[in-house]
């Protein structure tokens, strides 16, 4: 690449304006220019829109787009429809990202001879106490170099977990319009589908190994702070999409080992409901437990021997159990 690709940053706002300033900032304090910053708010009921038009009033390079409140992935996808930039880059607007790693980014996306379809991003979680920890996808630095695209999505399914976020890839656009590649609404687990649906039918990967995102950890009313029967819902309709027996399909064999890891997180969500919720979704479980059998990390692996010894009911509280005393020890 002879030149700095233009970047379009989409950051989708509903009721943030706590965050929103730190967010937008740690975009305008980058050290590269050629990026422009799209505020989509989805319907904000505080003062968040009012924010962003102040913010963007001083810079010729934010758009704000109001709308009425869609969800995440309906504003993503408004804001991907606005995108006028090569690549794409996602940023939920209670999150921040590292002072200078998209200059670094970039200058890492132009040492490869080909162009790159999707790059691997690192992130770490960030907690009020101002404690920083990894999120651990376990990439190497040369994990992709020479690899074929049979190769990498096999390496994808050994890591200790799956990569889902949307926002820790830098994606190029003409992917996403091309193969028509939207998140779909209503969905609470909107990540897992895209990035699955974004691996297949992308062809050049590339990971960077920049610090780069952070992700703010247990804020009150977020979705992920809560487990619902939605959410748990969310997983087993992803699995219902993607997970399929007949391995001669190709990439098959890998997308069933990263649903296995997913099923092993709907495992988790599933103790934290109540009886009736719980036995109305028992059969969905007993339904994918064999994706279990593609299983290709230490955790997964030992999930699918426990539910063959426990059983699903009793490998869920285990799971939930070992997370608490986790939680406890940091």
């Amino acid at each position: 690449m002879d030149k700095n690709p233009l970047l379009s940053i989409i950051i989708p706002v509903y009721n943030v304006e706590k965050y929103i300033k730190q967010c937008v900032k740690s975009v305008l304090d980058q050290d590269f220019f050629d990026c422009e910053i799209i505020l989509i708010d989805d319907g904000s009921t505080d003062q968040s829109g009012i924010i962003c038009d102040k913010i963007a009033s001083n810079y010729t390079n934010i758009i704000v787009i109001h709308k009425k409140n869609g969800g995440l992935s309906d504003a993503r996808n408004v804001g991907i429809q606005h995108a006028k930039g090569e690549y794409i880059l996602f940023i939920d607007s209670d999150d921040y990202i590292a002072t200078g790693a998209m200059k670094k980014i970039v200058a890492c996306l132009n040492t490869y001879p080909v162009t790159i379809d999707v790059m691997f991003l690192e992130a770490s979680k960030f907690f009020e106490d101002g404690s920083i920890v990894p999120l651990g996808d376990g990439f190497e630095v040369d994990a992709f170099e020479g690899k074929s695209k049979q190769e990498i999505l096999e390496y994808i399914a050994c890591l200790p977990r799956f990569p889902g976020s949307a926002c820790t890839k830098l994606i190029r656009k003409e992917i996403i319009t091309k193969n028509d590649l939207y998140f779909k609404k209503g969905l609470l687990s909107e990540d897992i589908n895209w990035t699955i649906e974004l691996i297949v039918k992308s062809n050049t990967f590339a990971y960077c190994n920049v610090d780069y995102y952070y992700y703010r950890q247990n804020r009150e009313g977020s979705i992920t702070s809560s487990i619902s029967k939605k959410s748990v819902e969310s997983l087993l309709y992803i699995l219902e999409r993607w997970a399929c027996k007949d391995t001669n399909k190709l990439y098959q064999k890998e997308i069933n080992s990263y649903l296995a890891y997913e099923y092993m997180i709907a495992l988790y969500n599933y103790a934290g409901l109540c009886y009736a919720e719980r036995n109305n979704l028992k059969g969905d479980f007993q339904k994918y437990k064999w994706v279990l059998n593609f299983a290709r990390t230490k955790k997964t692996k030992i999930v699918r021997y426990s539910c063959k010894f426990l059983g699903i009911k009793n490998t869920s509280r285990l799971l939930q159990c070992i997370s608490k005393k986790r939680r406890k020890c940091n």
